[in-house]
C-alpha cells in the first residue's frame, strides 16, 4: 500500500485539526474582519467627503454605465 493511501485510510484516527491549521483558520477570519471594517469605514468616510454620492455610483457615473438601458 502506498504511503498516500495509508495516510487517506488512516487519518481519521488523528486529530481533526492541528494547532496550526486552527491558527491558520484564525488569523484569515481576523484579517478578512479588518478587510470588512475597514472597507466599511472608507466607504462611510468616502459618501461624507463627496456629499452622500457612494465610490460605485460615482465610478459607474464615469463610465457612463448609469444610462445604459436609456440608450438603447
Amino acid at each position: 500500500m502506498s504511503y498516500h493511501i495509508h495516510m487517506a485510510l488512516y487519518r481519521g484516527k488523528e486529530a481533526a485539526m492541528s494547532s496550526e491549521e486552527i491558527a491558520g483558520l484564525i488569523g484569515l477570519f481576523v484579517g478578512l474582519m479588518v478587510l470588512v471594517a475597514l472597507s466599511f469605514f472608507e466607504s462611510r468616510e468616502y459618501k461624507r467627503n463627496h456629499g452622500g454620492e457612494g465610490m460605485i455610483h460615482h465610478w459607474m457615473a464615469e463610465h457612463h454605465l448609469l444610462d445604459w438601458r436609456r440608450k438603447h
